[in-house]
């Protein structure tokens, strides 16, 4: 549909549907020539926005929930360090991109693809660690996961197709649901109470695989990514190395 048909179709005016997509919150349409279209993701999208301005959410924290990637690397400078640790670093970038941690967007500029998974990266290995070690770290485990994904994505595909709905799932949709049932399956694994991660459970003994101890938290180091309360926001620090 034209951004006139999309206008309508969610009772706002052209101009306001620009103003959702120069704060991010809504993605470009696609575009045939030079007529922009938008598709069921966009209305899903903008219904789902103007929802959650109805309960009184400010469109900054419509934001922080529907763009946490935009709003991490606004408030981290996430990208911006990223570029600086892979700076003459050819072997590193390298690495990076072919995983897929990084990617070369179409004006030129080299872009992070999950914010999130750096920030967890960071997180995932010794406090005092580089920047650049965690996107190795993140840039190998990636490698390491992505055949197993490829199955998984395969799976959740034909349950979700096994359930019908009046207009089939997005590929989007698809993706996110993924994200989220690998969350709550690496949550599950994580058994309450014990600290540790058992990787399988014999369903009909109940024995338990191997265990690994998660890592006991950490003190604040100087890659801070959380500010303390006290304390202002901060920026990251790129672990000089």
């Amino acid at each position: 549909m034209t951004i006139g048909q999309f206008s309508a179709e969610i009772g706002l005016t052209p101009r306001t549907v620009r103003s959702y997509h120069a704060r991010g919150l809504l993605q470009p349409p696609a575009r045939v020539g030079r007529t922009p279209y938008y598709g069921r993701g966009h209305v899903i999208r903008m219904r789902h926005i103007l929802h959650l301005q109805s309960q009184g959410l400010p469109l900054e924290a419509v934001r922080a929930l529907l763009e946490p990637d935009m709003v991490l690397d606004k408030l981290l400078s996430v990208s911006q360090l990223v570029s600086e640790v892979v700076r003459g670093r050819p072997t590193l970038l390298s690495e990076l991109v072919a995983s897929g941690v990084l990617f070369w967007a179409v004006d030129g500029r080299l872009e992070v693809r999950n914010v999130r998974a750096v920030v967890a990266a960071v997180a995932g290995i010794r406090h005092d660690a580089a920047l650049g070690q965690a996107l190795l770290l993140l840039a190998r485990a990636v490698n390491e996961v992505m055949p197993h994904a490829a199955d998984a994505l395969d799976s959740l595909q034909a349950t979700v197709l096994a359930h019908p709905t009046d207009s089939g799932p997005a590929p989007d949709d698809i993706v996110e649901l993924a994200v989220e049932v690998f969350r709550l399956c690496a949550m599950r694994l994580k058994m309450p109470g014990d600290g540790t991660v058992h990787s399988r459970t014999d369903s009909a003994t109940g024995d338990s695989g191997s265990v690994e101890p998660f890592p006991e938290p950490r003190q604040a180091s100087n890659m801070r990514i959380f500010p303390t309360p006290s304390s202002r926001p901060r920026r990251w620090s790129n672990g000089a190395e």
